[in-house]
């Protein structure tokens, strides 16, 4: 299992959730095993039980991904920046055997068959690599399990980082019948917790909870097989609701449609066209109706099989929803197998339309009118996952591999980056001197890992002999166009002579702060932005919380006091590289500090300096 995506500092933040949201750990009689998607823009966890996204997706300990869109960082620092886009999804099967109905539950609540689970694996076939195979997907979790009624189920989770085909993950089963005798009508459900507003409590705290998370809106492309959700604003009756808008940001958060759609399914019994039943109800309407410790395994089989239509929602109010597809009716003999294919998609406008959006309404008002954008760039993510998809997961054209990418801050000169280069790996000396047209692009982002990252610099490569070619080297780069105090994010792609690029693939996980060597003594010594208001004009989304403390001595210490003398929080530093410090506005406990004055000193063998700073909210 992996151990990366979690929080590096924690934040206690109530959550109020609904009835059916609750996932809690308490109910589950076993926490599964899983591996985590994180090659392309949008991120998932796999489980070994049949559960798609991270099993407690509310918890604030943790941040595995639940439809991240985008994805990543690794470690992040705090829950909002996280943009999940579901609350679970699970697997449904039932069939009749023997004249019974048989019923397997995997989620997405906290229900889960009591089956046998084997060792999930995760295969890397990422394009750097030496062995890359292109007849196989870069990234694929493997999942095996048997169900407790008999039914094994092998899962194929695939990502790509390519270009134009990064926003989509795709989920390949296989079903085969081991339960030893012959099963009829059988339907398999793919249950999603399709939540866009699910980052509304994240932004918020929780405020607001039913209402607040009651603002999607479901549709369904018949043409497509897709199921498709979006975050609308509340209505107008509560006009000051903006539950995708973080204000500490100035940015809007759930830009995106997110959509399940049915890639492909083996033939059923009576030869009916797929999916087989398309459904989607209000949980907060019907609470308790959708697991089966709430309801009977024959009102859940009702569902699969479109008999049971009594919770369908109908028209476009918003709702917090759950959404069904489901596939048959086969009929198995004992051995034989289904197949059915589905892809997971997000897509809509990119970050770069969404920031610096002031709460006034105006602004708002003007991004949430483009919104609906969305839905033309998720139907063409998906109908790239179907081309993929039917042509066996092979690309008709790959981009060149990202480099490795080295970043080092260079006190008083800048941020250095180097990489070795890849061209070489695929161009002979020949094609690159008549083709002359590979180029390194160097991008930089001061907002956060996910961008939008600007290009600062190209590098065309260009020899004059072969042996120059040949020859090892390294190239460099060095970013002297920084503000000390603000956090940067790096990463190189190359274009190849086809015109195709490599992707992100080697952003910096970690931000990188510019920053000017150690003072002799604490004279200097000063702190901005002070009076720190939330738009202080730094430009990242991180910056604005950080306050930065300059010309500080190698080695010294940092206190910082509430006005009644009790100490926030304390940086010690010894030996230090470069003269500043930065603080988050965060208490020694991870609390985030209230408006207000605050004292601070720095104390040194040189002597101590002291002053006070103002936090306006």
């Amino acid at each position: 299992m992996n151990n990366f995506y979690t929080l590096k500092s924690f934040r206690p933040t109530i959550f109020l959730l609904g009835v059916m949201m609750s996932f809690q750990l308490s109910a589950q009689v076993r926490f599964p095993e899983f591996e985590v998607l994180n090659r392309g823009n949008l991120w998932e966890t796999i489980n070994d039980d049949g559960r798609i996204g991270y099993v407690d997706p509310m918890s604030p300990f943790s941040s595995y991904p639940s439809m991240d869109w985008p994805g990543g960082p690794d470690e992040l620092r705090a829950k909002t920046e996280q943009r999940s886009y579901q609350a679970g999804a699970g697997l449904w099967i039932g069939a009749q055997k023997d004249g019974a109905l048989m019923f397997s539950e995997h989620g997405p609540f906290s229900i889960v068959d009591e089956g046998t689970f084997e060792p999930i694996s995760r295969r890397d076939n990422y394009i750097e690599h030496a062995d890359f195979d292109s007849i196989m997907p870069e990234q694929t979790v493997f999942a095996s399990w048997t169900t407790s009624t008999g039914m094994r189920v092998d899962l194929e989770s695939h990502a790509w980082s390519y270009p134009g085909f990064n926003n989509f993950i795709i989920h390949d089963y296989v079903f085969t019948n081991e339960t030893g005798g012959v099963l009829t009508e059988m339907f398999v459900g793919f249950p999603w917790l399709l939540r866009p507003s699910y980052q509304d409590l994240l932004v918020h705290n929780g405020w607001g909870d039913e209402l607040n998370r009651m603002d999607d809106v479901v549709g369904y492309d018949s043409l497509r097989n897709m199921i498709y959700v979006y975050d609308e604003k509340m209505g107008e009756d509560i006009p000051w609701d903006w539950g995708n808008y973080l204000a500490e940001a100035r940015e809007v958060r759930t830009p995106g449609y997110a959509g399940i759609a049915l890639l492909y399914a083996d033939a059923t019994t009576d030869a009916s066209i797929q999916p087989a039943n398309v459904f989607w109800a209000s949980i907060l309407d019907y609470p308790g109706k959708f697991t089966q410790s709430g309801t009977t395994s024959e009102a859940l089989y009702g569902l699969l099989d479109g008999s049971n239509t009594s919770m369908q929602h109908t028209g476009t109010d918003f709702i917090t929803a759950l959404t069904l597809m489901s596939c048959g009716p086969y009929d198995l003999s004992a051995g034989e197998s289904v197949r059915i294919v589905l892809a997971e998609a997000v897509d809509g406008l990119p970050l770069e339309d969404l920031l610096d959006i002031d709460d006034d309404g105006t602004q708002l008002e003007i991004v949430q009118a483009r919104l609906s954008e969305g839905l033309g760039m998720l139907e063409t993510t998906v109908d790239s996952a179907a081309v993929l998809f039917n042509n066996d997961y092979i690309s008709a054209a790959y981009p060149p591999p990202s480099p490795e990418l080295t970043v080092v801050v260079v006190p008083n000169q800048g941020i250095d980056l180097t990489w070795e280069p890849v061209h070489t790996k695929w161009l002979t000396f020949e094609e690159v001197t008549r083709r002359s047209n590979s180029i390194y692009r160097i991008f930089r982002s001061d907002h956060s890992f996910n961008g939008p990252y600007v290009e600062i610099l190209n590098k065309k490569i260009k020899y004059i002999t072969e042996a120059e070619f040949e020859q090892d080297f390294t190239l460099r780069d060095l970013d002297e166009n920084l503000f000390v105090g603000v956090e940067y994010y790096y990463a190189v792609t190359i274009e190849n002579e086809d015109g195709q690029v490599s992707w992100l693939t080697n952003r910096t996980q970690e931000p990188l702060r510019y920053g000017t060597l150690p003072a002799e003594n604490t004279l200097g010594v000063s702190v901005f932005p002070n009076p720190f208001r939330v738009k202080s004009g730094l430009p990242s989304e991180n910056d604005q919380q950080l306050i930065t403390f300059t010309n500080l001595p190698d080695s010294c210490t940092v206190n910082i006091y509430t006005t009644d003398g009790k100490r926030v929080r304390s940086f010690i530093r010894e030996g230090s590289l470069r003269g500043e410090e930065v603080w988050d506005q965060r208490s020694s406990t991870g609390i985030e500090v209230v408006s207000g004055i605050y004292f601070w000193t720095v104390e040194a063998e040189s002597g101590t300096a002291t002053g006070t700073m103002l936090i306006i909210k």
